[in-house]
């Protein structure tokens, strides 16, 4: 139960602190005009918050409005490394629940101007991949709405004027309120980081936590002692984010090969590769909670097959 009162209080703190957000950027004093320049222009907007050592990965797009002209372009770049889409919905088209294995979301689909009503989407952003950067240039005016198809929370409004319309923040302004948010990102994810660690201990993992907003991709504690016959028991405490606990060489196809789960959690021995599936919230995952009992003496190192590129890394060290 205590782990279901931190969900449930995850949930609020995270709808909460979005609120608090939006509250600070819909009610500060808007920025003399500045005039449009002669000829269309370029606007950058961030794709995701990371910490340093990329354990706290905050769900946005900063700035979260913005406003541009009939011709100009908007330039998205991600800076986490969690992976995203910049995605705007056909017209009357819902936000579908997100599939790895659907190209429609993972790949880019429509042109290169945003007709303010056809699917046009990035495919996966992800640094250290091609696919790291999305342009679209917008030709009709309107109030659209974008969304990120992985994570839910993750949306963001593109305010279209008329050609020549003066414009109500400079790149600047929206570059210093990104700032400000991306250290309340961090902050919120730092409270959420210590909340894990208080939650863990005596043969209990926290395997990741978040509220929608903000995710924490780590195992803490990373490193846990038991005996042989004894179990370690991993939670996922995160709202919308799936992690997987994994032992062994991943399988060919990883990481959508790692959904199903594999091996005996039983009687572990350290001789068989060993795979929870992904756990997590959604209904469609294999629960939130994992246990496996070892019965073998030794150090076995595992990982999250969905964000070890993150750190989401562990070990289980078994004494006699």
């Amino acid at each position: 139960m205590r782990a279901l009162h931190v969900i449930i209080r995850g949930r609020l703190s995270g709808l909460l602190f979005l609120g608090t957000l939006f509250a600070l950027v819909v009610t500060a004093a808007p920025a003399a005009a500045a005039p449009s320049q002669a000829g269309a222009r370029t606007w950058r907007v961030g794709v995701g918050v990371a910490s340093a050592d990329q354990a706290i990965q905050g769900m946005a797009f900063l700035p979260r409005q913005i406003w541009v002209d009939v011709g100009d372009t908007i330039t998205w770049t991600v800076q986490s490394g969690e992976f995203h889409t910049v995605t705007f919905l056909a017209t009357g088209q819902s936000q579908p629940p997100f599939d790895l294995t659907d190209p429609k979301q993972t790949t880019r689909q429509g042109g290169s101007r945003y007709d303010g009503r056809s699917y046009y989407n990035s495919g996966l952003l992800m640094t250290g991949s091609p696919n790291t950067t999305y342009r679209l240039t917008f030709d009709v005016a309107g109030d659209y709405t974008y969304v990120c198809l992985v994570h839910s929370m993750m949306k963001a409004v593109v305010h279209v004027r008329s050609a020549g319309t003066a414009y109500p923040y400079t790149q600047s302004q929206y570059d210093r309120q990104s700032q400000r948010e991306t250290g309340e990102y961090l902050r919120h994810g730092r409270a959420l980081e210590r909340e894990g660690a208080a939650l863990a201990g005596s043969g209990r993992v926290t395997s990741g936590i978040g509220d929608g907003a903000v995710a924490v991709m780590r195992f803490q504690p990373e490193t846990t002692t038991i005996h042989v016959g004894q179990t370690v028991t991993w939670v996922n405490l995160d709202t919308e984010t799936p992690h997987t606990v994994t032992f062994g060489k991943e399988p060919p196809g990883a990481p959508l090969s790692l959904f199903q789960p594999y091996g005996n959690p039983n009687a572990f021995d350290g001789t068989r590769p060993l795979n929870s599936g992904f756990i997590g919230m959604d209904p469609h995952w294999f629960g939130t909670t994992y246990r496996v009992r070892f019965t073998n003496a030794g150090t076995y190192r595992y990982i999250c097959g969905l964000h070890d590129e993150l750190g989401m890394v562990g070990t289980v060290v078994v004494k006699p």
